[in-house]
């Protein structure tokens, strides 16, 4: 096996762009392919207090015994919560409203610049209409077979019904073949989304062995082939809608070249690149490299979303600040946490993150269940929602007992009946685990 070296890649092999960005410095955040502990903005660079600066010491840990290093939250730490809100609040108080900000994506126009990422199995309508209400500004379905919306387009109504409160969303096609996901591109017209997005990300044998998802790294030029068809398609049969790509840091550690497939997909037409700071090979593990979405951000003259590693509001205000992309996008870190979306905003505009308390996590649970129920009835919506649940209930006393409940209840009033036994019981108390 090769031997890895910073943000995955192997030692000696260039990531090849200089950082730069008109509003921040990155060289001090960066020197040498190894994060520093300074974020900062030209005024606050002259600053010598040494206390801010120690907030993002325990910000950079080592990955491994090998010497790659990542910035990264100590996103455990309440302690280090803290200190990241005073550090916001005091150098880059003044930037902080900057950091969320409206978005044009082509003729596209968001109101802010916080994503839901594109998730099978998890981002369907029920869970994008709940992150709306929280202030998600741009949510993706999950991943739609170009194939199948071609040879069997009953089978994706249910991933592309739109939530009623979805003013804008977007829809996420996967394939291998420009053709087919033409084609599919222009099935999508009844549908009316504001934007396409392609996935050349996806890391699913069950895609890549078949040349779609993230296999559409290892060919540059038939991904820009693919995007050029999918644009045109969008000119023609969709109103001119903006067109992104979803890519991931390349296919594995020898093959970095987020950079090469993003200027491939701008060229031909890609009006946002979404870019997940891991490699193929990676999957979901490991940590993903901020250091490629600030090279990405540097490079492209259209905007880059970030993704990896966002599970705190902190979080999208370290990787806004610390990469200069103009975007995040939130994926697993929303799961059973719609919640994240208000808390960003609230950070980034200067208030203070709203933690939500056990009753509204399970009553958000529970209305998520109910408007799943009525897209697909409630017999597949108390089965999908078993490990939704269990996402939005981690960590409360009393979690585990209840999780093993949860997953024998077929009906939405035996959730009912459990939720309301488990707030009866008071989860701060940790009684529930034993109530009969």
């Amino acid at each position: 096996m090769p031997e890895t070296g910073l943000c995955g890649v192997p030692p000696g092999k260039p990531l090849g762009l200089p950082l730069q960005s008109p509003r921040f410095v990155h060289d001090s955040f960066f020197r040498d392919d190894r994060p520093v502990c300074k974020i900062t903005d030209q005024a606050s660079r002259r600053r010598t207090d040494k206390t801010r600066e120690n907030v993002l010491v325990s910000g950079v840990r080592s990955l491994n015994t090998r010497g790659d290093r990542q910035f990264v939250a100590l996103r455990a730490s309440a302690a280090f919560s803290a200190d990241v809100n005073g550090f916001l609040g005091g150098s880059l108080g003044k930037m902080r409203r900057d950091l969320y900000h409206p978005l044009r994506i082509g003729n596209l126009r968001l109101d802010g610049n916080l994503f839901l990422a594109p998730a099978a199995g998890y981002t369907d309508g029920a869970f994008r209409s709940i992150c709306v209400e929280y202030g998600a500004n741009l949510t993706f379905t999950g991943l739609v077979s170009s194939e199948s919306l071609i040879r069997q387009p009953a089978a994706s109504v249910g991933l592309l019904r739109r939530a009623e409160n979805e003013k804008i969303y977007a829809v996420q096609l996967f394939g291998a073949s420009e053709r087919v996901m033409a084609e599919a591109a222009a099935r999508l017209a009844p549908y009316r989304p504001c934007l396409v997005d392609i996935n050349a990300g996806c890391p699913a044998p069950k895609l890549t062995r078949y040349g779609a998802g993230a296999a559409l790294m290892r060919d540059p030029d038939k991904l820009a082939r693919i995007v050029e068809a999918v644009v045109k398609t969008a000119q023609e049969a969709l109103g001119g809608i903006p067109v992104s790509v979803k890519m991931r840091s390349g296919w594995d550690a020898d093959s970095v070249n987020f950079a090469e497939c993003a200027r491939a997909a701008v060229q031909a037409g890609a009006a946002l690149v979404s870019l997940h700071a891991r490699t193929r090979a990676q999957g979901y593990s490991g940590k993903s490299c901020w250091r490629h979405i600030a090279e990405l951000a540097a490079l492209l003259p259209v905007p880059v979303a970030g993704s990896g590693d966002l599970y705190r509001a902190e979080d999208a205000a370290l990787m806004l600040e610390g990469t200069g992309c103009a975007a995040v996008m939130f994926a697993r870190g929303s799961f059973g946490n719609p919640f994240v979306f208000a808390a960003a905003r609230n950070l980034l505009l200067g208030k203070e993150p709203e933690m939500p308390d056990a009753a509204l996590r399970v009553g958000t649970a529970l209305r998520q269940l109910e408007l799943l129920a009525k897209a697909i009835g409630e017999t597949g919506a108390c089965l999908e929602m078993r490990k939704v649940f269990c996402a939005y209930i981690k960590g409360l006393p009393g979690a585990a007992t209840l999780r093993a409940r949860i997953v024998h209840a077929e009906t939405i009033a035996a959730y009912r009946s459990l939720l309301q036994g488990f707030l009866d019981s008071g989860p701060e108390s940790g009684n529930f685990a034993e109530t009969p």
